[in-house]
């Protein structure tokens, strides 16, 4: 795998994940939440923001995670002897992801089991 072929996959895997690391802290952040919400319901777009980010999300962890594990499979066919500190940063922010969206949603699990 060329060198360029591989940054651009890398930044396949690392943009969307940091995309949602970024939007889960405008989601969840300290009083901006609230904010973000109010300002999107009186632009009347909140029904269509909701779902767009759930589909984003799962879509975006998806593919990510698809484009991960081929650039593995590849590289280990290809090029056995190059090091893998760029996969190691791209695998490590996708299991960081992976634990922080297991996490949120046995919170919401567990917040829709309270009652």
């Amino acid at each position: 795998m060329s060198n360029s072929s591989s940054r651009s996959g890398a930044m396949l895997v690392r943009v969307p994940i940091i995309i949602n690391f970024v939007l889960l802290l405008l989601l969840i952040g300290p009083g901006s939440s609230h904010r973000l919400y109010l300002a999107s319901k009186r632009a009347g777009v909140a029904n269509l923001i909701g779902p767009a980010i759930q589909i984003w999300v799962v879509v975006a962890t998806l593919f990510a995670t698809a484009i991960f594990i081929w650039m593995r499979f590849k590289k280990s066919d290809e090029e056995p002897q190059q090091s893998a500190k760029g996969a190691t940063f791209d695998g490590v922010l996708l299991l960081g992801w992976w634990i922080v969206l297991i996490f949120l949603c046995l919170y919401a699990f567990s917040l829709g089991m309270g009652g």
